[in-house]
């Protein structure tokens, strides 16, 4: 045996105590490594009382720094893929001169190559061919290849888990034929060896079945229709457990036959479409042949009622007025007043002449009433207001407004009315929704005054349809209206372009965005980029929005504001996180933009979807000529955020200040400067606001729900940013994508 001398054994007594002993003046921690065969990436913390350096003998071993000072070090160590089938190690060496550290490093060895047919291996198809998937595990590349013309693969090349499919053409004999699909690896991986999946066709002499109409288009009164069924085998049709507004008769057959359709009529405004599907029943080897066919009824037709005229000045002696009503469905009148004032009729169905009487004076008061209609459909109003002169005092008032007509823009805005009055006087809206009053900062249905004054008022931005309001203005014994006219929003221009959410990834933004009638069980997207029915909601005087405790299952008003994930629920407005554990995509169901008469479009189920946390990061990320994709921006009198396409061409006929900057205004469009935007791809995000519960409202800046889990998109004149929530029951706005395939 040899003897090993005391020198040499107290030296390796050292170093063995120095790598265990936490005292000890050089260490490291953690104090060895082991890692995946993938490698990876690793932080160590260096102690030490003098400078020291670092080295490894193996190159799939990278450090950095290889050398520090006294003291406590970060050092980052790199470990590189394995590509070998066998365990690697190595040590990392750290001195000072005086002390030794090393540090073992210990690799995986590469997993096997693995390549697996997970799906079925022998594939039974009818005559007419059809289309077939294979689903294939694997840890390498691959390839799949076919020996027959008539079955065809849709890919070549892949890599690891992948799907193909196979394209099997019809017969043109009547011999059973066979076609075999070989996957094999493809470059490295050889010894996982092939697989194979058997494809059996059968001849001419197999069966075969069509059924005659695929289509059933029906009116909003729905009907009785009949599907004639073409075949040599038994066959049986169904549809989902969901349809409930059609039945299906004789649902089995074999051989030719039919079987019946009955559409019920349409309750709704909303157009509805059911799939039925006709299946033959076989008891051999072959797959069923299966045809589908498309059920679709019109919705009622939208209530539609107006009067003429909607406001009634009688003079002191009274008289006979006729209204002109003109509706689509039956109506319903209701009059308050009935001492003053009466009606020749109280109900409906369509056009109509309503004559209202209103009595004579006695007095110098001025009586007021009103007619109020509504549809017995869709719940429409319209309201008459009536009013009839006192006899004049002697020393009646005198009062005059300056304007008395205003046409307004397509943006709203404010118009600055001037009183002249010998007393008081007061001033009152008829539609809220169109224009109310403002004093020093208010926004009030209602304001009076005292002697000469003025006052202001706030028109809103315009809406889809034209619209109008009458400001009165009242003293005493004297009564002035202001007539407000606001057009109709002409139709949108926006054109979809490419934006970016990957290095691979690009996707179309919806026109508008996502709207939900509960009443109607609709989904729409907004008809313009910029509407938003959040922030101009009904307010009461103290700035809480009186409309959200409405929202449920029968409220007949659009809302834009969601609980997170709510796509299968949107009027879900409890504040128990626990119901929103779940997301459902607001995608995942039928939406509608514009007009379908005047070339609107109905989207299918899972069109569209909600982007991810690391999409809108991405989203974010591009830039143009050093210049970020997005700008804080005024459109139409509404605050938001546009966001630029891939390939914009930035020039002064499409001017935008990019990034976020202090001042909602920095970049502000009237409509037309922004049709000329969105005619190019641009993408305006309203900003809408927020809920909390079930009242309260904050329109601080925007907020847009993330498919990540409770994530949101937020911006407003300081900052762009993802925002992290607990509240799921935050209420927010959402704006849909499309995946460019």
């Amino acid at each position: 045996m040899k003897k090993i001398s005391l020198f040499l054994f107290a030296a390796i007594l050292f170093a063995a105590c120095n790598n265990n002993n936490p005292d000890a003046k050089l260490s490291v921690s953690p104090d060895n490594i082991t890692c995946p065969a993938t490698g990876g990436d690793y932080t160590l913390e260096v102690t030490a009382v003098a400078p020291w350096t670092a080295s490894v003998n193996d190159s799939w071993v990278k450090l950095t720094p290889t050398s520090g000072e006294a003291g406590k070090t970060e050092i980052s160590i790199k470990v590189a893929a394995n590509k070998e089938s066998a365990e690697s190690t190595t040590k990392v060496t750290f001195t000072d001169g005086e002390n030794t550290f090393q540090l073992p490093v210990t690799r995986a060895a590469k997993a096997p190559a693995q390549l697996l047919v997970v799906s079925e291996t022998e594939i039974m198809t009818p005559k007419d061919g059809g289309e077939y998937t294979i689903q294939v595990e694997s840890n390498i590349r691959w390839s799949a290849s076919s020996n027959v013309s008539w079955a065809k693969v849709d890919k070549g090349v892949c890599q690891n888990n992948d799907i193909v499919t196979i394209t099997v053409s019809a017969a043109t004999t009547p011999e059973e034929t066979t076609a075999v699909i070989t996957i094999a690896p493809y470059g490295e991986g050889k010894e996982a060896g092939e697989q194979t999946v058997t494809i059996t066709r059968g001849g001419t002499d197999a069966t075969s079945m069509s059924v005659d109409p695929t289509k059933i288009d029906a009116s909003s009164d729905g009907g009785n229709y009949t599907v004639n069924v073409s075949t040599t085998a038994k066959w049986r049709a169904w549809t989902t457990w969901d349809v409930d507004w059609f039945k299906l008769s004789n649902t089995e057959g074999e051989g030719d036959g039919t079987f019946g359709v009955t559409i019920d009529p349409a309750t709704s405004t909303g157009d509805m479409t059911g799939i039925i599907t006709i299946e033959e029943v076989r008891t051999d080897n072959y797959t069923p042949v299966v045809t589908q066919v498309t059920v679709t009824r019109k919705g009622k037709a939208a209530a539609s009622l107006s009067v003429s005229p909607m406001k009634i000045d009688a003079p002191a002696a009274g008289g006979e007025f006729p209204v002109q009503i003109k509706s689509n469905y039956p109506w319903t009148a209701s009059l308050v007043g009935a001492k003053y004032f009466s009606i020749s009729i109280s109900k409906g169905d369509g056009d109509a002449t309503m004559i209202v009487n209103v009595k004579p004076t006695t007095d110098s008061e001025e009586a007021t009433g009103s007619i109020t209609i509504t549809s017995t459909f869709g719940g429409e109003q319209a309201r008459i207001n009536i009013r009839r002169k006192g006899k004049l005092s002697p020393d009646h008032q005198v009062l005059s407004v300056d304007p008395k007509t205003i046409d307004a823009t397509y943006e709203g805005g404010k118009v600055k009315v001037n009183v002249k009055c010998e007393g008081k006087w007061s001033a009152e809206t008829s539609n809220e929704n169109v224009a109310r009053l403002e004093t020093t900062h208010r926004i009030i249905n209602r304001l009076s005054g005292n002697g000469d004054g003025s006052f202001e008022i706030k028109i809103y931005p315009a809406s889809d349809q034209q619209s109008s309001a009458i400001i009165t203005v009242k003293s005493e014994d004297v009564s002035v209206d202001i007539t407000i006219n606001r057009p109709a929003l002409p139709e949108s221009k926006y054109q979809k372009k490419p934006f970016s959410i990957s290095s691979s990834q690009q996707v179309y933004f919806s026109p508008g965005n996502l709207q939900y009638l509960a009443s109607e069980n609709k989904w729409r997207f907004a008809n313009q980029q910029f509407q938003c029915v959040a922030r101009y909601n009904v307010y009461n005087d103290s700035g809480v929005m009186s409309e959200w405790e409405k929202v449920s299952s029968t409220y007949d008003g659009w809302q834009d504001l969601f609980g997170w994930g709510t796509g299968a629920n949107p009027t879900l407005i409890t504040e128990n996180n626990d119901y929103y554990s779940t997301f459902t995509d607001w995608g995942h169901n039928v939406i509608h933009y514009g007009v379908l008469s005047q070339g609107g479009s109905v989207y299918r189920v899972d069109a569209w979807r909600t982007l991810s946390e690391n999409e809108v990061k991405y989203l974010l990320s591009r830039e143009k000529d050093g210049k970020p994709l997005y700008g804080i921006a005024t459109v139409n009198g509404i605050w938001g955020l546009v966001l630029l396409p891939d390939y914009w061409v930035f020039s002064s006929a499409r001017s935008i200040t990019c990034g976020i900057l202090s001042d909602w205004d920095i970049n502000t469009y009237n409509l037309s400067q922004w049709q000329n935007m969105e005619a190019a791809g641009a993408v305006f995000l309203p900003n809408a606001g927020y809920a909390r519960g079930v009242d309260s409202w904050s329109g601080i800046d925007g907020r847009y729900w993330l498919s990540t889990k409770i994530r949101s998109f937020i911006f407003d004149t300081s900052d762009v940013d993802i925002f992290v929530t607990s509240d799921a029951y935050s209420r927010r706005t959402v704006r849909l994508v499309q995946d460019i395939k």
